[in-house]
């Protein structure tokens, strides 16, 4: 209560991770990609106390799988695509090691159409397997059908 009565907070950031995984989950017929349960998508530390520590666990956004394949997909609800942060490059890396994932992605949302929407960060062997870190863009000013469709083209072609 106050000035203007009751307030409700509501993050975007959580809101933006729940359509990528909704898209995930829409185009699962589609492309192939199904999106793992939610406790698949969860590791922990091996020095954690608890099962409950979320300091001690990685916890991916979006877990998809394909026979053997595994691909991460982190929603990023900031400005940051064509300029990745040193931290999330080495989160989606952590991703791979965590989860045995081919691939991770950082999906941001854009209002430009103009932007390049794919970047590959990082291409390498680990072992005898190889590994992928990219980045997308998705045009969420035209919409959730056009982010839908800009994702289903990105996982057709991967």
């Amino acid at each position: 209560p106050g000035w203007g009565g009751h307030a409700v907070t509501i993050s975007l950031a959580r809101m933006w991770e729940n359509a990528v995984s909704k898209m995930g989950h829409e185009l699962s017929t589609e492309t192939g990609w199904h999106v793992a349960p939610r406790n698949e998508s969860i590791r922990r530390w091996n020095d954690a106390a608890g099962t409950d520590n979320p300091n001690r666990s990685m916890i991916a956004d979006t877990l998809l799988c394909r026979g053997d394949q595994r691909w991460i997909l982190d929603a990023k609800y900031k400005r940051s695509f064509g300029n990745e942060s040193r931290n999330d490059r080495f989160q989606m890396c952590g991703y791979i090691l965590g989860f045995g994932a081919n691939r991770a992605t950082l999906v941001y949302p854009t209002a430009s159409e103009t932007v390049t929407p794919h970047r590959v960060l990082l291409s390498t062997l680990f072992g005898e397997k190889s590994a992928k870190v990219d980045s997308i863009a998705l045009p969420m000013l035209d919409g959730p059908r056009n982010c839908r469709e800009r994702l289903a083209t990105y996982l057709f072609l991967h």
